[in-house]
């Protein structure tokens, strides 16, 4: 649900920007799914949308469209939608918002305190062969686009298409390499920007794919499936995991 509600929200971003003959309509798509995706997993539903406005307050094509994005009246969507139910809560409960603030944000930023893959080590063990595995096969190509010369910073930022899927990707697995609460869902919503930067590195037109390339792609999402279903059987969870 996080994974879609925030994608909708960077569609209605996107699409504000680029479509000067609707933007209200795509303004309050994106709003409305940013105060869903807050509702579903907190601040974490909001650095996608932060990625991008970062993107696109330096990309310099889209800089004099940021107007139609609605921030003006938006945040007012945005807390009419995902205010109430918090707000009853920490009526109901008036210790609930330390305890949002401290354990459920700061604590999972800071501090090894969930227990959740804290260091280095939790580093490399959980998001790295995320990363690697889960972008396979398309991921290939973009480790080969990697290694060819990358255009300057200028060049960079001049082209939206480009810009905004990188730091879309970029900024929240920094802030997710930062944090020391880490868990392999805790990158799923990344899977959409990159997904736009592999597309970047396949050929123009409809791409086709062999009879047998189909047959072992839905081999290799089989054997995803499997892995993930071993993994949860077989690696112990904590108390922590199950609240």
């Amino acid at each position: 649900m996080l994974t879609l509600f925030e994608t909708l929200a960077a569609l209605g971003f996107i699409a504000a920007l680029l479509d000067a003959g609707r933007p209200l309509r795509q303004a309050l798509l994106l709003w409305a799914a940013l105060a869903l995706a807050f509702l579903t997993k907190g601040p974490p539903g909001l650095l996608g949308i932060a990625a991008l406005a970062i993107a696109a307050f330096t990309c310099p094509p889209l800089r004099p469209h940021l107007g139609r994005l609605g921030a003006r009246w938006g945040w007012l969507l945005w807390l009419a939608i995902a205010a109430p139910w918090f707000v009853v809560l920490i009526v109901q409960h008036p210790g609930l918002l330390d305890y949002f603030l401290y354990d459920e944000v700061a604590a999972r930023v800071l501090s090894d305190k969930h227990g959740r893959s804290p260091g280095f080590y939790g580093l490399i063990s959980v998001y790295l062969p995320t990363l690697l595995l889960g972008s396979l096969p398309w991921g290939v190509r973009l480790l080969g686009a990697l290694r060819r010369p990358w255009p300057g910073l200028a060049h960079l930022r001049s082209d939206p298409g480009l810009w905004l899927p990188l730091l879309w990707f970029a900024v929240p697995l920094l802030v997710f390499f930062l944090a020391q609460s880490r868990m392999p869902l805790y990158l799923l919503p990344l899977w959409v920007p990159l997904a736009l930067l592999i597309a970047r590195t396949l050929p123009p037109g409809t791409p086709r794919l062999p009879r047998t390339s189909w047959l072992l792609l839905g081999l290799w999402l089989g054997a995803l499936i499997a892995l993930r279903g071993f993994a949860r059987r077989c690696i112990p969870t904590t108390g922590n995991w199950h609240r």
